[in-house]
């Protein structure tokens, strides 16, 4: 898949993202007791942000007099809302029935990578194109094809820190390949790069799990670092060459998606 313009690629037919729900339970652990759940909200409020933004610009273009293509749009526009809303209604039952709020543990590896990519893409595109942001995805067919996992949370935060970053008129991109037994995910943006006040590893990383959010919803980095842990694999965020930041995941091409 590879894309470059103001717009991310257009939906297609493959299947929305899978969750684990009340029939194909797996066997599970609790998360750990860091507050378990302001990181489920986390979650559910990506989700429903993407979903009201959707519905939002959905009922906008009513108004418009190109008929026809508000009609084409707003149908696929309240569809995709329609499929977030579905997801946090899974979200909560899972929660409900097993009292799990480990990202890592609610979503069930039958979607592939570009499944839970797609759909990404559809819940940040009224955002991307409010902001006139130029995105550029680029990721290889075997990526792709690999089998979701616990992913989507990772490429869900991945993308909202960055269009929060750049603001309007910026530049995102999105690469993903495997070289040898390692896949490496990578997001980057031409924003004002990591907040000075950040804290820092020795190799002048960022310390993930730290905010100078004001909302207090910057524990995306914290999930994502737990995600790849449990993939067995790794996660920085440093300053972009240039300007701007970069978030890069890497993990055993075949280490366990469960």
């Amino acid at each position: 898949m590879s894309h470059s313009g103001n717009n991310p690629p257009p939906p297609t037919d493959h299947p929305q993202l899978r969750l684990v729900g009340a029939d194909d339970e797996p066997e599970v652990t609790t998360s750990s007791p860091a507050e378990p759940s302001r990181r489920f909200a986390h979650e559910l409020s990506n989700l429903l942000d993407g979903a009201l933004r959707n519905l939002s610009l959905a009922m906008s273009r009513l108004d418009e007099d190109e008929v026809k293509h508000a009609e084409d749009e707003t149908a696929t526009r309240l569809r995709t809302a329609n499929d977030g809303m579905r997801q946090m209604a899974q979200l909560l039952h899972r929660w409900m029935r097993t009292g799990v709020t480990d990202p890592a543990q609610l979503y069930w590896q039958q979607s592939t990578f570009e499944d839970a990519l797609n759909y990404a893409l559809k819940m940040i595109e009224p955002a991307i194109e409010a902001a006139g942001i130029h995105l550029e995805v680029d990721v290889a067919d075997d990526v792709l094809q690999m089998p979701a996992g616990p992913l989507y949370p990772v490429l869900a935060n991945a993308l909202q820190n960055a269009i929060e970053a750049v603001g309007h008129n910026g530049w995102i991109g999105l690469r993903g390949r495997t070289e040898a037994d390692t896949t490496t995910l990578t997001v980057e943006d031409n924003g004002p790069g990591l907040h000075p006040d950040l804290p820092r590893k020795p190799d002048g990383s960022a310390q993930l799990g730290a905010t100078t959010k004001s909302t207090g919803h910057g524990m995306g980095l914290a999930i994502s670092q737990q995600i790849a842990e449990a993939l067995q694999g790794t996660i920085s965020l440093t300053d972009r060459e240039g300007g701007g930041a970069i978030l890069q995941i890497t993990w055993p091409t075949n280490a366990p998606k469960t």
